[in-house]
């Protein structure tokens, strides 16, 4: 009897589907979104129009499918062209403002779950929304509210001289612990942080296996 077994997947397709479940959206309105994409060229996808992620040569599905990550299920649709927002960066408007290294990834992760907590929990903050801005030459993150309800904590990484007219941005703090969870469980050697404006994408990538793009939360 044969009992040599071959696998289609390769050995991170569980971590990947993981991390793109958290990216499918959870409304009925787009049902679509609720699914994960996966392209002919072994690549992953997963959007749910606030953030999207691109894993790359993961599957060895031989087709286009969506594959959604709570019932398996398999369907096939006109899925949204996310190639076109993730652009690994290198878009020439878009700036590299951050290098996080691979031991502080981990850091950036643990952080980034208290700090949600706390907003989402805690101070049950609209939208987790926290402010990511540059002190000097460091990037700190935190809740600014009002006087009472601002905190920031700073973070490893290495700040990039960058030539963006804008110094703060607002963003989802549980979008933002997603993401660095998304590369922990990847075993990225170290993420680039690219941004254009307060209101474009911020586009993280590893430059070899995934490429995360989440739009900022917009401050009137």
């Amino acid at each position: 009897m044969e009992t040599t077994l071959n696998y289609i997947h390769g050995d991170k397709y569980p971590s990947a589907l993981k991390i793109a479940s958290r990216f499918v959206t959870q409304v009925q309105t787009r049902p679509i979104l609720q699914y994960v994409k996966h392209d002919e060229n072994g690549n992953m996808y997963a959007c749910d129009s606030h953030r999207a992620i691109k894993v790359t040569s993961i599957h060895g599905f031989k087709e286009t499918l969506l594959i959604h990550p709570k019932t398996f299920m398999a369907a096939t649709g006109e899925y949204p062209d996310l190639d076109k927002i993730l652009g690994d960066g290198q878009e020439e408007e878009y700036k590299k403002v951050l290098s996080i290294k691979q031991s502080e990834i981990k850091m950036w992760h643990q952080l980034l779950k208290s700090i949600n907590h706390t907003v989402s929990k805690v101070m049950k903050i609209r939208n987790n929304m926290v402010a990511m801005e540059r002190v000097e030459d460091n990037i700190q993150i935190g809740p600014k509210i009002t006087a009472e309800q601002s905190f920031s904590i700073q973070l490893p990484g290495n700040f990039e001289e960058a030539e963006i007219n804008f110094d703060r941005v607002y963003i989802n703090s549980e979008y933002l612990r997603d993401a660095l969870e998304g590369f922990k469980l990847m075993e990225s050697k170290n993420i680039d942080v690219y941004m254009k404006n307060q209101m474009r994408p911020i586009i993280l990538t590893d430059h070899n296996q995934v490429e995360i793009a989440i739009l900022p939360v917009r401050v009137y």
